[in-house]
């Protein structure tokens, strides 16, 4: 995946830039009205990358993230939890069976636990930070183009 992004810091082989998230707004005719997570408006993410071409700060980049991380990454923040709410699930309906409970209220306390115990893992493990450093392939010195998805 190649995106656009900024410089914003540079410390040593590593810049920190700055771009806009990809978005899957298509930035149709009802793109007013639209009511979907706010997906028309500008969002953007910071993340350190390899500066072996010498970017400066301010410095338009494009950067690229091998697309096998981003993939593994999105598997865990979306996978673990859905995951974690299946099985917390068939757990607590397995529990009320064994202590002749009511199943329903176990299996819906042990999804919930499961996608907890799931999100507070993600929080601590910090999979983004995981994705491993993308790199910059290419630098506009001091051409400052306005972010937006590429």
């Amino acid at each position: 995946m190649e995106q656009q992004a900024i410089v914003m810091e540079v410390s040593g082989d590593t810049a920190r830039v700055r771009g806009a998230r990809a978005s899957a707004c298509g930035h149709c005719a009802g793109q007013a009205a639209c009511g979907t997570l706010g997906a028309w408006t500008r969002r953007f993410a910071e993340m350190d990358v390899h500066n072996r071409l010498g970017a400066r700060v301010g410095d338009t980049v494009t950067i690229r993230i091998a697309d096998g991380a981003l993939l593994k990454v999105t598997a865990v923040l979306y996978g673990l939890p859905m995951l974690a709410f299946v099985i917390g699930g068939v757990t607590g309906q397995l529990l009320a069976a064994a202590v002749a409970a009511q199943g329903e209220l176990w299996s819906v306390a042990g999804a919930l636990l499961g996608v907890l115990l799931a999100w507070l893992w993600v929080m601590k493990r910090r999979p983004l930070q995981h994705l491993g450093k993308g790199e910059i392939i290419r630098v506009q010195q001091g051409q400052v183009i306005p972010l937006r998805p590429v």
